[in-house]
């Protein structure tokens, strides 16, 4: 999954590519979708964040055992808790955005299941992204922000146009 700045990149773009060729009620379903997604994430944020400084402290002292023993359980930490929210979401979907938004909402709720499945790879993200920073490898992270910033933006101007709201979700992946 691309690091943070990415997804903040291709959503800003994503937004503006969409809001431009389709207009405010594309760029509303998205923007509902999004919503849900982001709120999403507070589950296996609370579930990895304690996780996090014990990763940290094992990469930098070098201690590979340690390290690769907290990797691994906070990879099964991140695929189960973010896979329980990916089902559940896409089974609740047409409920929750009945709730947040009324029945106008109606088309967010397929934007909403091609998005969420975005979401494993966010939570792998955060995991690879920690890791990556506490070892130091700036320059490897700053080189796989900025590829994947580029190929998502020229994706973004590619598909959006054509697909709408849903093409963005599709990119978002």
């Amino acid at each position: 999954r691309a690091p943070e700045p990415v997804r903040e990149t291709n959503d800003r773009v994503g937004g503006i590519v969409l809001f431009s060729t389709w207009g405010a009620e594309q760029a509303a379903y998205l923007s509902g979708a999004t919503r849900v997604l982001e709120v999403a994430q507070a589950i296996p944020a609370s579930i990895l964040g304690p996780l996090l400084p014990l990763l940290s402290a094992s990469l930098t002292a070098q201690n590979k055992a340690k390290a690769k023993a907290v990797w691994a359980f906070a990879e099964r930490l991140v695929a189960a808790s973010s896979l329980m929210v990916v089902a559940g979401v896409v089974a609740l979907a047409p409920d929750v955005i009945r709730v947040l938004y009324g029945d106008r909402y109606e088309q967010t709720i397929l934007v909403l299941r091609v998005l969420i499945f975005s979401f494993v790879p966010i939570c792998i993200g955060w995991l690879t992204t920690s890791a990556i920073i506490a070892s130091g490898a700036y320059r490897a992270y700053a080189t796989v922000t900025l590829v994947t910033a580029a190929f998502s933006v020229v994706a973004a101007m590619l598909v959006i146009p054509v697909w709408g709201a849903i093409g963005t979700a599709f990119v978002t992946l």
